[in-house]
Formats: C-alpha cells, sequence, structure tokens
C-alpha cells in the first residue's frame, strides 16, 4: 500500500488523512487501556500516552501504511512501555543494590505483604506476570484482561495465530507453576494468575 503525503499529513490509497488529531479522536482510548494493561501499577499511565502521542507525531510522516494504523500504533506503545518498565526495573536495582535479572523472583523477603484491596491483588498479579519473558507477558494481557482472540492479537504482535497459542499456553503453565510454588511456601498473594483484574 502506498501513501502520500500533504502538508505534513500521510494521506491512505483511499483517501483517508491521518493527522496526529486524528489519530488521537480515534485511538486514544485504545492507547490508554494498553498502556494501563502492559505497564501495570505504579506507571503514570498519562505521561506514557503523551509519549506515545508525541513518537506518533515524530514518526506520522514515515508511516509507509505497511501495517494497518491499530498495529503500527500498538507497536509504538508496546516500544513506550517496555522501555518505561526497563528503566524503573533498573532504578529500583539500583535503590536495592540488588543485582538480578528482571526475569528472577524476587527473594521471599522483597514480596509485598498480603493483598488487602483490588489494587493490591492487581499489583500482585503483574507481579507475577512480570516474570514472564515479555512477549508471553504481552500475550497474556492481551488475550485475558484486553479480551482479545488470537487472530487479533497476531495482528498487533505481527506474528502467526498458532505462536500466539504456544505462548499463551507456556505463559499461563509458568503462572500456574510460580502461583503453585508461592502457596507451598506459604508466601502472601497466592492466588490464581488471571482470578483479579487491575
Amino acid at each position: 500500500m502506498s501513501m502520500s503525503v500533504i502538508e505534513g499529513r500521510r494521506v491512505t490509497p483511499s483517501g483517508e488523512v491521518l493527522t496526529l488529531e486524528r489519530l488521537y479522536r480515534s485511538y486514544a482510548p485504545d492507547v490508554a487501556r494498553w498502556v494501563s494493561h502492559l505497564a501495570g501499577p505504579g506507571f503514570d499511565r498519562d505521561d506514557l500516552i503523551q509519549d506515545v502521542f508525541l513518537i506518533v507525531r515524530d514518526k506520522l510522516r514515515d508511516f509507509r501504511g505497511d501495517a494497518p494504523v491499530r498495529v503500527w500504533l500498538f507497536r509504538i506503545t508496546r516500544k513506550i512501555v517496555a522501555n518505561e518498565r526497563r528503566r524503573a526495573w533498573r532504578r529500583r536495582l539500583r535503590f536495592f543494590g540488588v543485582d538480578r535479572r528482571p526475569d528472577q523472583e524476587a527473594p521471599r523477603d522483597q514480596w509485598p505483604s498480603a493483598p488487602l484491596d483490588a489494587r493490591e491483588r492487581a499489583a500482585d498479579l503483574h507481579a507475577l506476570l512480570a516474570t514472564l519473558p515479555e512477549r508471553q507477558r504481552q500475550t497474556v494481557i492481551l488475550f485475558e484482561l484486553e479480551e482479545l482472540d488470537t487472530g487479533s492479537i497476531a495482528e498487533l504482535m505481527e506474528v502467526n495465530p498458532s505462536t500466539v497459542r504456544v505462548w499463551l499456553h507456556r505463559a499461563r503453565l509458568a503462572l500456574l507453576r510460580r502461583v503453585a510454588a508461592r502457596r507451598r511456601r506459604g508466601e502472601p498473594g497466592a492466588t490464581e494468575p488471571g482470578a483479579t483484574e487491575p
């Protein structure tokens, strides 16, 4: 699909004009939901949404239409959130002086106390999700929280639906194992994955 530029705006072959304002009006709710679910608690959602649309503004002239607009926006959102999560993780490691990779579980004495309300249960769920490889974590979030089917997830993540099903299966097994291990150790927050949504 080819696109043309008119006065700094992108125009699709069907004549649709893509401006920052139009993209924001059409897709801001989607981006806000993606940011909330992918980032989890403890992140400034509004700042991340703003960062996404700042990148959209800067990249709009280069958008060639090789992927649907929604996929392009999800790709930007995913990258912005992943970068912020990595920065936050590094800040925590520096603060606590811990040398540990993000995919390793925190020592038992660093687990939060038993969750008392929905917000704490959501934080606990996101802590469990954070132990997964990033693609699996995103797949679970899109399937369970965004309630997308595997075909839609495959389109957003630019992979085959069979790959999404494999990631989802592996992620569920990993989460169930982690929950079972936490129950055996008597750790707080040992609830079934997906039992609480943020």
